[in-house]
């Protein structure tokens, strides 16, 4: 009995430990002229591991601002921004280190490696686990201006302040110390925050952390802010605030976006919209505040709507300003409360926004097109793009980008994907895999995973590993496939109904997977706009023959409503009855593709020349709005005086490969027969072939 209690009593102590905050007390005064912070801080850092440690590191992200060959200045220069690189010393900012010491006062050894945003710090003696040590850093930080993040300081000598402090990296049996390139991830876990603020008493303190007290005298306002359980500590400093707080049931939304068609009541109705759908969907909100920046939306928009112009305005009043909110609030809910790595598992933290996102728009606006009103004109109304939903937006460029042979597997580092992909189309493609797995497994049963990972390791360490398990707990179907090919690799999908077989009141199907994947389909019995049954087959790594009803089934389908984002659609026809398995269409000026018909695009063309006198003819082809591996373009004319048919053609078919250094191959053939005297003539017939590297 007594060796139970104290198994019991080390179980709880072990528990308790892996889940200690690290406290993280800063002290810091800003100097306005200078533009800098001085700070006084201590680090209680506790050893959740097993380990022994000996040297713990700290991210100093401030100083990655220092020099022109920083990573972060290397990204800069890869994404072709140039502004950092001709800014002067004084505006990039730095860090200005003067003593590390422990809680005695005695000096620690550090360094910097060639990151100079990473120290290496020694300890005096090893940290043995469950132990802690307390570390006192004395430093300043040179403020950079915020044209290059949107975070530092302003044009009006306002501070919005970010990585403006030195945190310690997270340790888990390994240290998880990265540089800053600018994509937003630096990895805390859960800490216990105190922080001191001197300002000049024009400031106004701007943050979701309490305020504990603000005193002000004559020339200085203190404020002093807690907060547990928090990953970031970003605080605004603002001589004329624009921030406006809307108190809801759940929490408070102090924001500065901005809308001016849409009234403070409207806008605080939307919000709180919000937040009760996304206390509904995932859980409760830990904190009391949430702080929604302009920086932090532009940093991640709503693509679309913040190219558009102002008075552009194809979407009802207070929709760009709903959408805007809830992207935002969505990202800081998930990120504040579920610290996943920010640099390896930032898929899933992006995969659930965009998939509450759809849920959020499926449920307040389930009739909203992707163009919004302009679907109506009659200029565009004929086309298949004023037929899109508000949501297809999420595939549609997804695909852009597999079309174009630039997609990356979901598990790519952050740091390592490309801009496009970064800040779009991962998100997107993870948002619409999770819809894509509510279809197939049901999505009450997601819904109901989603909430329940979120309840049990919200403000806890957390990996995409454990959402696998919970995912697998909610379902009997195989659900490996979505995180080993879906979110593992960058392969595509594509199925192909290869066979069709009657068997008296059945129908046996042939599906082929196309590529080296295994993943479920959903198979559909259509009879004209009918849908006459619908099946799920479970992953399909080669082929699969299933056998289905043939009573008023015209034509079989996979993927019929799109749910999944396939590569290559126009393959998934079979027409039962009838021969070709999906009609041909004429459809005047390039159009967004729609795999139900064999498409063909025209364009009338004009032309005058002596010879032939005034030339009419119409452009034939193919191309869509998303790349394919085969265009044709074909511009038959007729010539009035001459009375001769001319014109020109091409055949370009394009070649991909996949993570190797030649990138594509193209192949066409191209050809014209046009005048150039009076009743003379030439063909030119002109081969080619192209490498991309």
């Amino acid at each position: 009995m007594i060796l139970k209690h104290l198994l019991i009593l080390v179980f709880y102590c072990w528990t308790v430990s892996l889940f200690a905050q690290h406290d993280i007390v800063i002290d810091a005064t800003l100097d306005p002229e200078k533009k800098e912070l001085n700070i006084k801080q201590a680090v209680t850092f506790r050893n959740t591991s097993t380990t022994p440690l000996s040297t713990i590191y700290f991210n100093d992200w401030a100083n990655s601002f220092s020099n022109k060959t920083t990573p972060l200045a290397k990204r800069f220069a890869e994404n072709y921004d140039s502004s950092f690189h001709f800014e002067k010393k004084e505006d990039r900012g730095s860090t200005t280190l003067y003593s590390i010491a422990n809680a005695e006062g005695l000096p620690l050894d550090w360094q910097r490696g060639e990151e100079v945003d990473i120290l290496e710090v020694s300890l005096l003696e090893p940290l043995l686990p469950g132990q802690e040590v307390v570390v006192k850093l004395l430093y300043t930080i040179k403020l950079p201006s915020d044209k290059f993040t949107r975070y530092g300081v302003t044009r009006n000598n306002d501070y919005r302040l970010q990585h403006w402090y030195i945190s310690p990296a997270v340790y888990n049996g390994e240290w998880h110390a990265y540089s800053n390139k600018n994509t937003d991830d630096l990895f805390l876990l859960p800490s216990q925050f105190t922080i001191t603020l001197h300002t000049p008493p024009r400031y106004q303190v701007i943050s979701d952390l309490s305020v504990v007290s603000e005193t002000i005298s004559e020339k200085t306002k203190t404020t002093i802010l807690e907060g547990a359980d928090r990953v970031k500590a970003i605080v605004h400093l603002e001589q004329q605030s624009n921030f406006k707080s809307v108190v809801t049931d759940r929490v408070e939304v102090i924001t500065n976006l901005e809308d001016k068609k849409v009234s403070p009541p409207i806008k605080a109705l939307l919000i709180d919209r919000i937040t009760y759908f996304l206390d509904n969907k995932l859980g409760e909100y830990p904190f009391e505040k949430m702080v929604i920046s302009e920086s932090d939306y532009k940093n991640n928009p709503v693509y679309g709507l913040n190219q558009l112009p102002d008075f552009i305005s194809p979407f009802p009043d207070g929709f760009e300003y709903d959408m805007e909110q809830l992207k935002t609030i969505t990202r800081n809910y998930i990120e504040n409360t579920l610290p996943l790595h920010p640099r390896k598992d930032y898929w899933l933290t992006g995969a659930l926004q965009i998939y509450l996102m759809m849920e959020y728009v499926e449920t307040y606006y389930p009739k909203m097109k992707i163009i919004g009103n302009l679907s109506n004109f009659w200029v565009i109304r004929w086309s298949h793009a004023s037929k899109l939903e508000f949501n297809d937006q999420y595939p549609l460029l997804y695909l852009n980008m597999a079309r174009n042979n630039l997609n990356q597997a979901l598990i790519t580092p952050k740091d390592s994907l490309v801009k496009f992909n970064k800040n779009i189309a991962g998100d997107y493609y993870g948002g619409d895999g999770l819809d894509y797995v509510a279809d197939y497994l049901g999505r009450d049963q997601l819904n109901h995973a989603i909430k329940e990972f979120y309840t049990k390791y919200r403000l806890k360490p957390v990996t995409s590993q454990q959402f696998r398990k919970t995912l697998a707990a909610n379902t009997t179907l195989p659900i490996d496939w979505f995180f080993e090919d879906y979110v593992g690799t960058d392969t595509t999908i594509d199925f192909k109904i290869k066979k069709v077989r009657k068997r008296g009141d059945s129908l046996n199907v042939l599906v082929k997977n196309l590529r080296d994947n295994a993943m479920p389909v959903s198979l559909y019995g259509i009879n004209k706009d009918s849908i006459i049954f619908k099946q799920w087959l479970l992953p399909i790594d080669s082929t699969a023959t299933v056998t289905v009803p043939a009573k008023d089934v015209r034509k079989l389908v996979l993927n019929y409503e799109e749910i999944i984002p396939e590569y290559n659609q126009r393959n998934n026809y079979h027409n039962v009855r009838g021969l070709l398995n999906r009609p041909i269409q004429f459809r005047l000026f390039q159009d967004v593709g729609d795999s139900r018909y064999n498409q063909l695009f025209f364009m009338p063309e004009f032309d005058y020349n002596l010879y032939d006198g005034l030339i009419l003819g119409a452009k034939l082809y193919n191309k869509t709005v998303l790349p394919k591996a085969f265009h044709y373009n074909f511009t038959p004319k007729l010539g009035l005086r001459s009375n001769t048919l001319l014109g020109s053609g091409s055949l370009i078919y394009t070649q991909q490969f996949k993570n190797q250094p030649l990138y594509a191959m193209r192949y066409g053939l191209a050809g014209s027969y046009l005048s150039y005297d009076e009743d003379l003539f030439f063909r030119k017939f002109t081969p080619f072939m192209t490498f991309a590297f």
